[in-house]
């Protein structure tokens, strides 16, 4: 579909509008409405609310926003997420191109929460072309004849939102994340090993307090709650899949003793670890034999 405004080159911008099936609506992140524009010096347009979410990069000049008395600047090469459920302008004083969607679904407001909270309105990627190229591979499905299946749409978005997600506003906070990251993966590697405050925080070359804050401000929870999340998750895992001994279970989860193991995993998840065993792990009988029958004692 071509646009129909003064400020806007018919010629080199379209668009496209979808309607989300029930089932996507219920399941999945999808699209509204993508297209690519051609704006001309002067452009302004300002709108009371859309009912979705608005994803835009500017290929080429510069975008600015108002939103929430605020005005934001949108260079070439920057992208720009917008809750459209709020009054919003926009506009150009020296023209641009600008790659956009709007998208709505499951988890798209959380997305929209993440990356604004992480990154903020207007996202810097660390590889603009990787971004564009993955945007433009979104909008070009939609545009296709050969049909852009909904389970793929969303993929291809969320996947588009994860990398704006994983931006972050400036060099030292995308280094602190980065090692934020690595701490995660050390604690799931090393369950058996020395997961004191004192150890990360070492790792990572902060004070103990730091570190805490840090951590807490980026999982929304303690480190030493996240270990014990992950230890109890790893024994639920051993407990309903295996025959495995509780005190092997013990260690290899990380906890001091059988009974800390036992209060531990009673307290996060309610029942003992036995009890948690005997309802989730299923009696398989062995092959050649009858149909399999799940027992819960």
């Amino acid at each position: 579909m071509k646009p129909e405004d003064n400020n806007i080159k018919t010629d080199q911008s379209d668009f496209i509008v979808r309607s989300p099936s029930e089932d996507a609506r219920r399941s999945f992140l999808y699209l509204v409405r993508a297209g690519e524009y051609v704006y001309t010096p002067g452009f302004r347009d300002s709108r009371s609310a859309f009912d979705d979410f608005l994803l835009f990069c500017v290929l080429e000049g510069s975008v600015s926003l108002d939103v929430d008395g605020r005005g934001l600047n949108v260079p070439a090469g920057r992208f720009c997420l917008v809750d459209c459920h709020r009054p919003h302008a926009f506009g150009t004083s020296v023209g641009a191109r600008v790659l956009w969607l709007h998208f709505d679904g499951v988890g798209a407001r959380e997305y929209y929460r993440y990356i604004a909270d992480h990154a903020g309105q207007v996202v810097a990627p660390a590889d603009p072309e990787a971004a564009i190229d993955r945007m433009r591979h979104v909008v070009d499905a939609a545009r296709s004849e050969q049909g852009y299946p909904e389970p793929e749409m969303a993929a291809d978005l969320t996947l588009l939102l994860s990398r704006m997600a994983a931006c972050r506003p400036d060099a030292k906070a995308r280094q602190k994340r980065r090692q934020l990251d690595q701490i995660v993966a050390y604690i799931s590697t090393h369950l058996t090993g020395d997961l004191s405050v004192p150890t990360l925080a070492q790792r990572m070359s902060m004070s103990e307090y730091h570190f805490i804050r840090l951590f807490k401000q980026a999982m929304g929870m303690t480190p030493h709650a996240y270990i014990v999340s992950v230890r109890v998750s790893a024994a639920k895992y051993l407990l309903a899949s295996g025959s495995m001994p509780m005190t092997h279970i013990c260690t290899a989860c990380g906890f001091s003793s059988v009974t800390a193991l036992g209060t531990t995993f009673r307290r996060s998840v309610g029942m003992t670890p036995t009890q948690y065993r005997r309802r989730n792990q299923a009696r398989i009988p062995a092959v050649g034999g009858s149909s399999p029958v799940l027992a819960f004692d």
